[in-house]
């Protein structure tokens, strides 16, 4: 127990690395909504990204042709009741509906017994980044230099040496 408890105190007093994977993926998460906000500055009240959104509610029935493909118990053929969001991209809730931008669905499926389905999709036809690890530095990049309004070029050709993820649009 000595040696565990001295590994601990050392680790902590040395600003150790020495993070479990839970810890690790905290922060990596708050590394990622803080470069979100600093793109669009801080909005209280909104989302960092898919500031814009609105949302809708109604049903899902699963068919046959879903019913063939998986034994899900969304396929059944049950009445689901269904919340969707729509949104547009970025972090601004006042962003223009007429701009170029990444636009977003989540839908998010109640299905008896408690279970519950989310899932998210967005238009772009390719991901920026082939790991999580990427995201933050690759966003960060972007944010706008105080001095100039503008992102740096230097840092947006340096920031992330492997190439984007190719998304296929269909299967």
């Amino acid at each position: 127990m000595k040696p565990l408890l001295l590994a601990v105190a050392a680790s902590a007093a040395l600003g150790s690395t020495l993070l479990s994977p839970q810890v690790f993926a905290q922060s990596q998460a708050e590394a990622q909504v803080n470069a979100l906000e600093g793109l669009a500055g801080p909005q209280p009240g909104s989302r960092r990204s898919g500031a814009k959104g609105i949302c809708a509610s109604g049903h899902f029935i699963g068919n046959a042709a879903g019913r063939e493909l998986s034994r899900a118990s969304v396929f059944k053929g049950d009445k689901i009741p269904v919340v969707a969001r729509f949104s547009v991209g970025g972090g601004s809730p006042k962003a223009s509906d007429k701009a170029k931008s990444v636009r977003g669905l989540a839908l998010q499926f109640q299905l008896p017994g408690g279970e519950q389905w989310q899932m998210a999709n967005i238009s772009a036809p390719v991901f920026f980044v082939s790991k999580p690890e990427q995201f933050a530095p690759f966003v960060q990049a972007r944010t706008a230099d105080p001095a100039t309004g503008k992102p740096d070029p230097e840092k947006i050709k340096g920031c992330c040496s492997k190439p984007a993820l190719r998304i296929p649009l269909s299967a």
